[in-house]
């Protein structure tokens, strides 16, 4: 159960630096 925990854990912090790159992405546009 704990080792399950850790996996979607680390897959969220994954999914949450794709996201940010995204943000990136736009804001150098913008300039």
């Amino acid at each position: 159960m704990g080792k399950e925990k850790k996996e979607k854990k680390r897959k969220a912090k994954q999914e949450e630096k794709e996201e940010e790159k995204e943000e990136v992405k736009e804001e150098e546009k913008e300039e």
